[in-house]
């Protein structure tokens, strides 16, 4: 199953597999060599530190099914233990195609990936396919591959180099009919997000203000690719917060590069009608529009003024602006896509008539 680069798209189907950190997951029965006996005492295994950080404790599990209690998050436990009855390996039902998947905060460019083995049925990893990207289409197994693992001991920690692959979403994929079980996977690595910004918090919501200039339709890529969404804003109290991080973002005014007056909010307006929207898909229950704008004169883009009122206005989407994204997942109902100013076929056909759809699930890319 040869792995290469995606194609432009966005994912518009359900993400699929269970949500393994919320209740009603289904529980399957009947794996052969379950019954095993428990060993009195159990080596866990040691490997050698590294010096980044672990960054797959932020992240969340999921996986295609569920058996013997053994949850996704079990495997992002920090715990290495590879006794399955001690509760910190994961298990999937014997299947055809089983996955296990880590939805990473934001995008990584990762160094190494390490995986421990339980101490029984080691084999079950033998051939399995590590796979790194920010795609979840066909459940992220279609996203580039690392590597092959041939086995990893029994009871054993396995190191992967996957150098410097840049992704979000990593899964553990095995074409084969197998049960799946993990019971740790670690991931090294650093951010990738390639710009500086100003990085602050807004009513409990964390936000960075991007020193990049971007036209409207990229900046909202952009922030779906690093971080989350263009930020919406909420309430009058939100709006100050705002206001106060931009008066402290200095590159907004630095006397060496041109000065900008907005920045781009998640702010878009249907293009035959007066209604606005935030593309995360927030109610827009709160207003600061500077004019009542006539649609049919007017661009559907928004942003906010940096100066003075700091009044939201309706702007020329293709003028490239510093912008605010949006960091972590917000659950909406739904979510809205756009096209780019530079970028094509951003999303299929059946999804072009329809700017507002089914919520984007963490990790969801534009590209």
């Amino acid at each position: 199953m040869a792995k290469t680069k995606q194609s432009t798209h966005i994912s518009t189907g359900d993400p699929g597999g269970v949500l393994l950190r919320r209740g009603g997951e289904e529980r399957f029965q009947g794996d052969p060599g379950d019954d095993e006996p428990v060993p009195s005492k159990v080596s866990i295994p040691k490997v050698p530190a590294n010096s980044l950080e672990n960054v797959a404790l932020t992240g969340t599990a999921y996986q295609s099914s569920v058996a013997y209690l053994g949850y996704a998050p079990r495997a992002i436990d920090g715990n290495r233990d590879p006794e399955y009855s001690h509760g910190s390996c994961t298990h999937t039902n014997p299947a055809w195609r089983q996955w296990w998947r880590l939805l990473l905060p934001v995008v990584y460019r990762i160094t190494s990936i390490s995986i421990t083995n339980r101490n029984a049925l080691s084999e079950r990893l033998n051939n399995v396919e590590l796979l790194i990207g920010n795609s979840l289409e066909n459940n992220g197994n279609n996203n580039p591959r690392c590597t092959v693992i041939s086995s990893i001991p029994s009871g054993g920690t396995s190191s992967f180099n996957c150098t410097g692959m840049v992704g979000r979403v990593i899964n553990v994929y095995n074409e084969a009919y197998n049960a799946l079980t993990l019971c740790e996977l670690e991931v090294y690595g650093e951010p990738a997000a390639p710009a500086a910004s100003f990085s602050a918090e807004v009513m409990g919501r964390k936000i960075e203000v991007v020193e990049k200039k971007l036209c409207w339709s990229d900046a909202l890529l952009y922030c779906r690719e690093y971080y989350w969404d263009l930020l919406s804003i909420r309430s009058v109290d939100e709006q100050s917060e705002v206001e106060a991080v931009l008066q402290n973002a200095t590159f907004l005014t630095k006397s060496f590069s041109i000065p900008t007056k907005h920045v781009w909010l998640g702010l878009r307006r249907y293009l035959r009608g007066s209604t606005w929207f935030w593309m995360s898909g927030t109610s827009m229950s709160y207003v600061k529009w500077e004019y009542q704008y006539i649609w049919q004169v007017s661009s559907p883009c928004g942003g906010m003024d940096t100066s003075d009122q700091f009044y939201w206005r309706s702007l020329p989407c293709w003028n490239h602006f510093h912008f605010i994204c949006l960091k972590g997942w917000s659950p909406v109902s739904t979510v809205c896509v756009n096209f780019s100013c530079r970028r094509q076929n951003l999303w299929s056909k059946a999804n072009r008539n329809n700017i507002c759809s089914r919520a984007l699930q963490p990790g969801d890319k534009l590209k």
